[in-house]
């Protein structure tokens, strides 16, 4: 076929374009992949931490129980005293178990990813990692050349755009010639038969016109499409700019979140060692030591999950802008 009006070259663009768009999507799984499996990381670790925590607190409810003991065979303090403390033993002892099963699920949801039997024996840090300062971050245009879901969405909609001229150019004439490799003798002689040769272009010329009604049925549907496409590229990249924003109010608001678990967190661990002290001396009842404790296990457990969440939401914004190497692979980065 003579490519006269640049039909077949737009086919072969769009399918070029269309292809870049995979690469893009493959791109934006390994992202995906590295990114779910950070969270699950931070996930584990935390449960873990939990769980330690948990245990701290059931020694530290066990100590409590057993001096509540002493004082009531010394006299100093009632049974409902002691009561209260078997209580706090026992909620401990549920709460332990509870974060034992979070710490064997967060194992054996990073041994899936990592296509692994979930026998939850994946061993988690001692500790969350601190997180670096917050470097410089690319300008926005930069952020469009790098997330792969913003690459696919707009090389889609180029290569609709081509389809949309590739639907308007079917209207006009073609002008093709074939052979099928099996020429007779009467087919020879044919080539150079001035009125067939006439005749066969002239059919293909005005076979366009006969399919008129499909041809421009079909134009309109590519336009539709495109201004679909048009549509989903804009969505894409506002939702975009949203995660940005978002992880970017999350990174002060957590950090501020974590500053002042870290004060509740101390002010309450001064408190315990006060009222525990009281207690001893009989200036205090149970009832305001288990309470000061309690207040300070809830400040390192939400303190535990604020440097989580913090980590998770560097992630996101990793994510959000790209993901560096993982969103700009060499065949998506080269592309024009």
């Amino acid at each position: 076929e003579a490519d006269v009006w640049g039909r077949v070259r737009d086919t072969a663009n769009a399918s070029e374009l269309e292809y870049d768009a995979s690469g893009a999507d493959y791109a934006a799984a390994r992202l995906a992949i590295a990114g779910r499996s950070a969270q699950a990381w931070f996930n584990l670790i935390e449960a873990r931490l939990q769980f330690e925590l948990a245990q701290r607190n059931l020694e530290n409810q066990n100590r409590a129980l057993r001096l509540t003991e002493r004082r009531f065979r010394s006299g100093l303090t009632t049974s409902a005293d002691v009561r209260i403390s078997r209580s706090s033993v026992a909620s401990a002892e549920a709460a332990l178990a509870s974060r034992q099963q979070q710490q064997t699920a967060s194992s054996r949801a990073i041994e899936i990813l990592l296509r692994d039997y979930p026998q939850a024996q994946l061993e988690a840090s001692r500790d969350l990692p601190e997180l670096p300062p917050l470097p410089g971050l690319p300008n926005p245009e930069g952020m469009l050349v790098r997330r792969p879901d913003l690459i696919a969405a707009e090389r889609r909609m180029a290569a609709q755009g081509l389809r949309v001229d590739i639907a308007q150019k079917a209207l006009l004439p073609r002008l093709t010639l074939s052979a099928d490799g099996n020429l007779q003798a009467g087919d020879i002689s044919e080539l150079f038969d001035i009125d067939a040769l006439v005749g066969t272009i002239l059919a293909n010329l005005v076979a366009p016109i006969y399919q008129a009604g499909a041809l421009k049925a079909e134009v309109k549907r590519n336009e539709a499409v495109l201004r679909q496409q048009v549509e989903n590229y804009a969505s894409t990249v506002l939702t975009a700019y949203l995660e940005v924003e978002n992880a970017l109010d999350a990174e002060q608001r957590l950090a501020e979140r974590e500053a002042a678990l870290r004060v509740a967190l101390e002010e309450a661990d001064q408190a315990v060692v006060r009222l525990e002290r009281q207690y001893s001396q009989g200036l205090v009842n149970i009832l305001q030591v288990l309470d000061a404790q309690s207040r300070a296990i809830n400040a390192e457990g939400a303190l535990i999950s604020a440097r989580k969440e913090r980590l998770a939401n560097r992630v996101r914004l990793h994510l959000a802008l790209g993901g560096g190497s993982y969103g700009a692979p060499a065949s998506i980065a080269a592309a024009p």
